[in-house]
C-alpha cells in the first residue's frame, strides 16, 4: 500500500481514531457495568433481610447454585429425555431465615402511647414532698374612693400545701438462661415494664385516692360537673363542662374521654336524615376531633362513660423525683440458688393540684347520653 497517498493516509488516521474511540467507549462501558453491579449487589444485600446480623446470599449466587444442582436435569431437558425443571430462588436469603430460626424481636400488642403526664406542666424535686403556695381566700375591696374617705381594703389568705412523693414499682423474676439465650429479652423487659409503670401512673394521676402510697388524682380534686345547657349529645355534655370551667376564667385546653365514647361522638348522626351531627368545629382535617377548638384526647386511662375537661396548663403540675428506672439484679432472695434474675421497675412522682377548679369531672349519663 502506498503510504505516500494522502487519501490512504487520511483513511488510516481516521480508522485509528475510530479504534481509539471504540476502546475508550468499551472501557467506560465496563466501568459503568461494574458500578451498576455494585449497586445491584448492595440492593440485594438489603432486600428481604430477616436479621441484620445474618450472612446474605445474593440472587445471582442462588441462581448459580440452583443451575449447578440441576445441571443434569437441564441437560436431559435439552436432549428431550427429561421433563420440566423447577428451581426455587428467593430475592435474598439470610442465614437466620433457615427453618426453625426465630424472627428478630419480641412481638406484643401495643401499650398506651399517650399518657396523662404529657398534658401537664412538669417539674422535678429531690425531696419527699413538694410544697406549694395556694390562695385559699380573697376579699376584694377595690372600689371608687371619695376624697377623705378610707380606701377599700383587700384581704387574702395564702397557705402552704404539700404534695407527697410516692413510689410506684413492680418486679419480675426470670431464668438467667433466658437473658443469655435471647438477646432481645432484656430490651423487651425494659420496654414492657416501663410501659406498665406508666399505665399505672395514668391511673394514679386520674383516680389516686391520696392515701399513701397513692397520690391524689385529678378526678378526686376536680369540680363535679353541674349541667346547665341542653345536653342532647356527647358534644353538648363536653361543651357544657368546658363552660363550667371557663366562667371561672380558666381556658380549657384538653378533654380526656374513653376511646369508645370518642368514637360514639365521632359517629353521632341525626335521627332523620342520618347525617353526621357535629358542627364544623368538631372536625379539623386529619386531626383529632375538637369541641369548639378544645382538643379531645381519647384514652383508655379514663373510665368509659366519664370525662375530664380542664385547663391542664394552669390546674396542676406533674413532679418527678425519679423517672422510670428499670434494673436487673442477680443478688435477690434465692436467685443464686435458683439461677434467676430479678427485674425491677420503679418511679417516684407527685402531683400538685394547685387549681382544682380548673378541672371538671363528669359522666355522660348526667346529661342523658350513653
Amino acid at each position: 500500500m502506498n503510504t505516500d497517498d494522502p487519501l490512504v493516509e487520511a483513511v488510516e488516521n481516521g480508522l485509528d481514531e475510530v479504534q481509539q474511540n471504540v476502546n475508550k467507549s468499551q472501557k467506560e462501558l465496563r466501568e459503568e457495568i461494574k458500578t451498576l453491579k455494585n449497586r445491584v449487589d448492595a440492593a440485594e444485600s438489603k432486600a428481604g433481610r430477616l436479621n441484620t446480623g445474618g450472612n446474605q446470599i445474593s440472587f445471582k449466587d442462588q441462581l448459580q447454585t440452583e443451575l449447578a444442582t440441576k445441571a443434569d436435569n437441564l441437560r436431559a431437558l435439552k436432549d428431550g429425555t427429561g421433563g420440566r425443571v423447577n428451581m426455587q430462588v428467593k430475592a435474598s436469603i439470610s442465614d437466620d431465615a433457615r427453618e426453625g430460626a426465630t424472627l428478630p424481636g419480641v412481638h406484643f400488642d401495643p401499650d398506651r402511647t399517650e399518657h396523662i403526664s404529657m398534658f401537664l406542666p412538669q417539674a422535678s424535686t429531690n425531696g419527699n414532698s413538694v410544697p406549694y403556695l395556694k390562695e385559699t381566700a380573697y376579699t376584694d375591696g377595690t372600689e371608687g374612693q371619695t376624697e377623705g374617705e378610707v380606701k377599700g381594703e383587700n384581704n387574702f389568705t395564702i397557705t402552704q400545701e404539700n404534695a407527697s412523693v410516692e413510689t410506684r414499682a413492680s418486679f419480675i423474676s426470670v431464668p438467667k438462661q433466658m437473658l443469655d439465650d435471647v438477646s432481645v429479652l432484656s430490651s423487651y423487659l425494659s420496654r414492657k415494664m416501663t410501659s406498665r409503670i406508666l399505665v399505672d401512673e395514668d391511673t394514679q394521676l386520674l383516680y389516686g385516692t391520696g392515701v399513701s402510697p397513692q397520690i391524689t388524682g385529678l378526678t378526686l380534686e376536680a369540680a363535679g360537673w353541674s349541667p346547665v345547657l341542653n345536653t342532647a349529645s356527647f358534644y353538648d355534655c363536653l361543651a357544657d363542662a368546658s363552660r363550667q370551667a371557663e366562667v371561672l376564667e380558666y381556658n380549657t385546653d384538653t378533654i380526656l374521654l374513653h376511646k369508645n365514647d370518642y368514637w360514639k361522638m365521632a359517629t353521632e348522626k341525626t335521627s332523620g336524615s342520618g347525617e353526621y351531627l357535629h358542627p364544623a368545629g368538631v372536625r379539623s382535617g386529619t386531626q383529632r376531633l375538637r369541641v369548639d377548638g378544645i382538643r379531645c384526647a381519647p384514652t383508655t386511662a379514663v373510665a368509659e362513660g366519664e370525662f375530664l375537661v380542664g385547663d391542664f396548663t394552669q390546674g396542676a403540675t406533674y413532679v418527678s423525683r425519679e423517672g422510670v428506672n428499670v434494673r436487673f439484679f442477680e443478688q435477690d432472695s434465692d436467685n443464686v440458688q435458683r439461677n434467676l434474675v430479678t427485674v425491677r421497675a420503679e418511679q417516684r412522682i407527685a402531683l400538685a393540684i394547685h387549681n382544682p377548679l380548673a378541672f371538671v369531672y363528669g359522666r355522660f349519663a348526667q346529661g342523658g347520653v350513653s
